[in-house]
């Protein structure tokens, strides 16, 4: 009796498990996505046609050339992973939706030439976007709002371009070195036409970042600190036409650079 109760639970223990229905790339050209997974093939176009959610990172680029077009949906998480992570690719669009509540929204790691374009990233548990020793990448008309760390953070990033996007409220953790928009050993940027407001304590950070360019910038209602704070070892940016008003310390704070 004993073997045949055990033998009956553990029947009714495999019959209770979720089945997962995880996108599978089927290597054309064209693909539709109705739930997170890799995304293999070299030059394809893959498009969301539902909401999609994970409790880890979601959509996991492995191969150059992607357009991944959201399509107007949303991605979702459960503040871990990221909601699409490029390590080691190139050339890979994202555009047109929303991701929400990862660790980080979207993680650009070791690649050139990737575009964000009219995607919204809220939510996350660290950074909206972070670009990491990735050059030449480029994020326009898009939102980074409302995220525990800074709205856009470019580390070890060169000639990056940053253009018309709403980077509001973000440093939800309240770090002096968390902002709107973070540069650390970032060089040769151009940041222009971006709107920056409701960090706890800066707009703009900048450390250890030569040679950039911001203009056209509204860098309004930040906190404690400073509008733009220009930190250690950040030489030769330009700063001009600039809107920068109703901060909190100062407009502009430069410190060893």
């Amino acid at each position: 009796m004993k073997w045949g109760l055990l033998v009956v639970s553990v029947l009714l223990i495999t019959l209770i498990v979720p089945m997962s229905f995880a996108f599978v790339d089927d290597g054309t050209l064209s693909q539709t996505v109705d739930d997170c997974g890799d995304l293999s093939t070299e030059n394809a176009t893959y498009t969301l046609v539902d909401d999609i959610s994970d409790t880890s990172t979601c959509l996991y680029v492995e191969a150059d050339n992607i357009t991944i077009d959201l399509a107007g949906f949303e991605i979702t998480g459960d503040y871990f992973g990221y909601g699409v992570e490029i390590d080691g690719y190139n050339n890979i669009t994202i555009r047109n939706g929303i991701i929400d509540s990862f660790e980080k929204g979207i993680y650009i790691f070791d690649g050139y030439e990737n575009t964000i374009n009219n995607v919204t990233v809220q939510f996350n548990d660290g950074y909206g976007i972070h670009i990491d020793e990735s050059h030449n990448t480029t994020v326009n008309n898009s939102i980074s709002i409302d995220n525990e760390y800074s709205g856009i953070y470019v580390y070890d990033s060169d000639d990056v371009l940053i253009t018309n996007n709403n980077l509001s409220g973000n440093n939800q953790g309240f770090d002096e070195e968390d902002a709107g928009l973070e540069l650390s050993d970032s060089n040769n940027g151009t940041y222009t036409g971006n709107y920056i407001s409701n960090d706890p304590y800066n707009g703009i950070f900048l450390e250890f970042s030569l040679n950039n360019t911001f203009t056209n910038n509204d860098v309004v209602f930040n906190g404690d600190y400073a509008g733009i704070y220009v930190y250690d070892g950040s030489d030769g940016n330009i700063f001009n036409n600039n809107n920068i008003s109703e901060n909190g310390a100062t407009g502009i704070y430069v410190y060893e650079s």
